[in-house]
């Protein structure tokens, strides 16, 4: 494994007794990825370009390629980044030919002894590293496009839905399992988790009153510590990868369980579920957001992008 050329992560930032403070979301490949997008959307809207770098430098000798077009989704419309592009079959490119390397221009090479196998443009003669700038998530790429991340690019260091430090701890007394929250300096690198086999969750039962069941839930979250306001996801019993990644129940819906809607709507969730329900700490709270100068109160989620050396 070699070390990442760049690194983005994206965090939000929340206030705690002791000053400024960071969750971190999400821990992908840098490269520009979603500021491309986020470029373009600011200058539909009439600003000014956000000043960042257009591309690492690539003082070894590399070049950095993004794969060219959107794959007709819209999150991949971008504006260019990298200093080229593979010009892939069927997309629509945006650089003048000389920064468009050819599919079929491309080259797998071994430098020899224990390194990894490289790939190179025939007609720059040098290393390519592609790279993919758009919201897309990778497995979803046409074939040759996710070949060539997965080989000699960089992907996902943390998809989102897995928790990065992995899980640990036995099952309390009720089989809940435990995961407190894990901080490295000023950043929170997990927040705190409670895993719950879903036969465990309270449901209701069959002519009980929704008030009742409301009470009998609140009850059970507080005895396992699950704070009333959370994110929940549900992690199927016996599902393949792909249904765990791409299912939408693997994504964090906010729940507040003082809510008899929202308990209506958890309540749905479960119907005909087995497997693991997984509650996560809102950090930050979206219900009490921090409030700037001006008054407003704004959530924020920011990326930060560190390159190789940290330059």
């Amino acid at each position: 494994m070699s070390t990442p050329r760049s690194v983005a992560c994206y965090v939000q930032p929340y206030t705690a007794p002791d000053g400024l403070r960071a969750a971190v979301n999400t821990v992908s490949a840098g490269h520009g990825k979603g500021r491309g997008r986020w470029e373009r959307l600011i200058g539909q809207a009439g600003g000014s370009d956000t000043g960042g770098p257009a591309h690492l430098a690539d003082a070894d000798g590399t070049v950095l390629a993004e794969v060219a077009g959107a794959f007709g989704v819209s999150v991949n419309l971008r504006t260019p980044v990298a200093p080229y592009e593979i010009d892939y079959p069927f997309t629509t490119g945006t650089r003048p030919p000389e920064q468009r390397v050819a599919l079929s221009d491309l080259q797998v090479r071994h430098p020899g002894g224990a390194g990894p196998a490289q790939l190179w443009s025939a007609a720059l003669d040098r290393q390519v590293v592609p790279v993919h700038t758009g919201m897309m998530a990778d497995p979803l790429m046409p074939p040759a496009a996710r070949l060539l991340l997965a080989a000699f690019g960089q992907s996902y260091l943390l998809h989102p839905s897995l928790s990065l430090l992995g899980e640990s701890g036995a099952p309390g007394p009720n089989g809940v399992r435990f995961l407190p929250r894990v901080e490295v300096g000023r950043a929170t690198i997990r927040r705190a988790e409670w895993h719950a086999p879903a036969e465990q969750v309270p449901r209701r039962s069959p002519g009980q009153r929704s008030a009742d069941h409301l009470i009998e839930l609140v009850g059970w979250l507080k005895r396992n510590g699950v704070p009333d306001r959370c994110f929940v996801r549900l992690d199927p019993t016996g599902a393949d990868w792909a249904a765990r990644v791409f299912g939408k129940s693997r994504k964090p819906l906010y729940l507040d369980f003082s809510s008899l809607s929202m308990v209506a709507v958890f309540e749905n969730m479960l119907r005909d579920f087995s497997g693991s329900v997984r509650f996560e700490e809102a950090l930050p709270d979206p219900v009490s957001p921090e409030r700037y100068p001006d008054g407003d109160p704004r959530t924020h989620e920011f990326v930060v992008e560190v390159p190789e050396g940290g330059r």
